[in-house]
């Protein structure tokens, strides 16, 4: 798959967790701490997100959705002219022009979908996926490629 954009937004991009340490590499490279985006390990940040954390259960009865105050996602455009939404390595494609996502192994059964505001935040993420996500390589151009094994 080939973008024309950039991997992430710029300002995703210059955020990292709160809390980072003195020598942590986010602060060496001159970008701004902000709680809900990435993990710091004292030497690398990553624009990673944890679901856990930065959700409330919508429901006893389903656990696994989630609704989603801000996460970190990318979108891929396709050749089609729609995007695919990556979030947590995982890939949804985009149901028709809507802000509706599904898991691109939705024909193999998985049932995983993620439903975004007009805004871009994650409205509603169900996240039990039933397989591995899929592997990408990112080009130095910002072109995903999917790796088949």
């Amino acid at each position: 798959m080939a973008t024309i954009l950039p991997p992430a937004p710029d300002e995703l991009l210059n955020t990292c967790k709160n809390g980072c340490g003195p020598r942590c590499g986010c602060r060496k490279s001159g970008l701004q701490c902000y709680s809900p985006f990435g993990q710091c390990n004292e030497q690398a940040c990553l624009n990673a997100v944890s679901l856990q954390r930065d959700c409330e259960k919508v429901s006893a009865f389903d656990p696994e959705i989630l609704v989603v105050s801000s996460a970190a996602y990318r979108m891929i455009p396709t050749r089609r002219g729609k995007y695919l939404l990556m979030l947590n390595r995982y890939t949804f494609s985009q149901m028709k022009q809507t802000n509706n996502f599904y898991c691109s192994k939705k024909d193999a059964g998985c049932k995983a979908r993620v439903k975004l505001s007009t805004n871009g935040l994650i409205q509603q993420a169900f996240t039990g996926h039933t397989h591995p996500p899929p592997k990408y390589m990112v080009t130095s151009d910002g072109i995903y490629v999917k790796l088949h094994s």
